[in-house]
């Protein structure tokens, strides 16, 4: 089975190597949002060779997984998510790339929702980084504005390794960047930790002076592939156009491998919403939610081989053999005894080389027992197979 662990400051290297190429937008499968908001989902992780596995517990008290990151086949990935104690099992900002998978493994079964309020925006850099074109003439206006108060601007890239002045800039004005809502205020908290760690991360950070010096705003984000992604981005709405300004000015500053920026999602906030809406984006990058209400249980091998054998990571001989043992025990066994496939059972030793076992009994928190087949182990020690 899988071992997770909570996701902390130690487990960022493991999360950005294993996200470097993964294949969606969405801000979801990134280093930087699945540690800025750990806390926020008790979010947890788990590595299997190159696959990475996160699983949060929602607000609603359910737990949810993220889809595999990895570069084997989907349907082995998914076979080691556990289901829940009830046997249900919950996909959360599921990518549309990956819902053909899911439904090949769980079939119609899974009910698969898009989720709207969790839609990230897009934005071609060179959009962004100039505001040409009519529809975006309301934000040169307000660039035009900031110009005509304040005359020119500063804008610096930061050293991650050197965050004083943003995280001042932050902590000064916490009255006036914060909302009121409780996630607005979540997300406060989370930022200013997120900031110790933003070198770790690999953020680029930038921050808008007035000439005379003092800071108006700051932008962080992560890039993944040809986007750069806007983690936390913080102006003061008193200061007209800084907004504006600082978007503009964080896209033209990017890295040059960056062809698109995500701005992440709106959560349902009406008024950023209609601030993203303002930008154009090119594309919305829908999520969906995956929710199995019952995973079926004490299927036999076969049937679970069937989604397996399109990705050709099994032989179909090994599962005729399995679910061959698992009819030879069900005849040999008392009708009260549960007989369970388990995709994900692991055992300990290196020198099984077939099917393996355990036996359990209710009340006991572990297996009392357990083997599985291994051979030619006596003749590496005597020299002669038996």
């Amino acid at each position: 089975m899988l071992a997770y662990s909570p996701v902390d400051a130690a487990a960022i290297p493991a999360l950005r190597e294993r996200l470097a190429h993964q294949p969606y937008r969405s801000c979801d499968y990134t280093a930087g949002v699945i540690y800025m908001w750990r806390d926020y989902f008790s979010t947890e992780y788990a590595l299997c060779g190159d696959t990475l596995y996160i699983r949060m517990r929602y607000p609603d008290g359910q737990v949810y997984h993220l889809f595999p990151c990895g570069s084997e086949a989907p349907a082995l990935s998914l076979s080691r998510i556990a289901p829940e104690a009830d046997g249900s099992l919950r996909f959360a900002t599921v990518p549309p790339e990956a819902l053909d998978a899911l439904r090949a493994c769980y079939g119609q079964e899974i009910n698969c929702q898009p989720q709207r309020q969790w839609a990230d925006y897009l934005y071609p850099r060179e959009q962004l980084s100039t505001y040409a074109g009519r529809r975006l003439a309301g934000q040169r206006n307000h660039v035009n504005r900031f110009l005509k108060d304040h005359g020119s601007f500063i804008y610096e890239i930061v050293d991650p390794a050197h965050m004083d002045d943003i995280r001042a800039f932050l902590v000064d004005n916490e009255s006036a960047l914060q909302k009121s809502d409780p996630l607005a205020q979540a997300e406060f908290g989370y930022t200013l930790d997120t900031l110790a760690h933003a070198e770790a991360l690999g953020m680029y950070c930038g921050l808008l002076r007035l000439p005379e010096g003092r800071t108006v705003g700051v932008s962080l984000g992560t890039a993944v592939g040809d986007t750069l992604y806007v983690h936390i981005e913080k102006a003061l709405h008193e200061v007209a156009g800084a907004s504006q300004l600082l978007c503009r000015e964080y896209a033209a500053h990017a890295p040059q491998s960056v062809v698109y920026l995500n701005r992440e999602d709106d959560m349902g906030d009406e008024g950023l919403r209609a601030a993203k809406q303002a930008l154009h984006p090119s594309e919305m990058i829908e999520k969906y939610t995956g929710i199995l209400d019952q995973l079926e249980e004490n299927m036999n091998c076969i049937s679970f081989g069937e989604f397996l054998k399109e990705s050709q990571c099994i032989e179909e001989e090994v599962l005729t053999n399995l679910d061959t043992i698992l009819t030879c025990v069900r005849k040999m066994v008392a009708a009260d005894v549960d007989i369970v496939f388990d995709p994900t059972l692991v055992r300990g030793m290196s020198y099984y080389t077939g099917t393996i076992f355990e036996i359990s009994i209710d009340g006991y928190p572990f297996s009392i027992a357990g083997g599985g087949r291994y051979d030619e182990m006596i003749g590496k020690f005597s020299g002669n197979n038996v």
